[in-house]
């Protein structure tokens, strides 16, 4: 069965896959500025915790057991809300590569058809066009783009 796209369709196609094309991108680019920012928290992690383990061994001839006790109350609190972000921030990373790799997916998907002959499409042309356009606007709600900045 083949199947001819008028080109109403091709266009809502084309234009499709060039926004998903931009979303991949933008998508890519934030997946890889979560993971250079999950670094830093890290090695903020690392830095208090080393910092609190010496404090509380070495400063307990020097100060009293209560100030001791509030510092390590303090940086275990800061701890824990700094592994809290970074947490937060692992579930965007991975929501992020997964967007990115679903628009990436949909923008080729619509290419292949798009450069297949007439006879070697297997589906009718309105029928791809709207199971596609279903897949990329529920992307598009699940990346919030509503919330966000997203230029060309």
């Amino acid at each position: 069965m083949s199947c001819h796209l008028n080109d109403y369709v091709m266009n809502l196609l084309t234009n499709i896959r060039i926004n998903s094309i931009y979303l991949s991108e933008y998508h890519h680019n934030r997946f890889f500025t979560f993971k250079l920012f999950s670094k830093y928290f890290d090695l903020s992690i690392l830095i208090v915790s080393a910092f609190i383990s010496s404090f509380s061994m070495g400063a307990y001839p020097y100060l009293s057991h209560n100030f001791i006790s509030s510092v390590s109350c303090f940086s275990g609190i800061s701890i824990c809300i700094i592994t809290s972000v970074k947490l937060y921030l692992n579930n965007n990373i991975k929501s992020e590569m997964k967007l990115s790799k679903d628009f990436y997916t949909i923008s080729n998907d619509i290419f292949r058809i798009l450069t297949f002959d007439t006879e070697n499409r297997k589906e009718n042309g309105i029928n791809y066009l709207k199971k596609n356009y279903n897949v990329y606007t529920k992307l598009v709600e699940k990346s919030n783009l509503l919330r966000k900045r997203f230029i060309k």
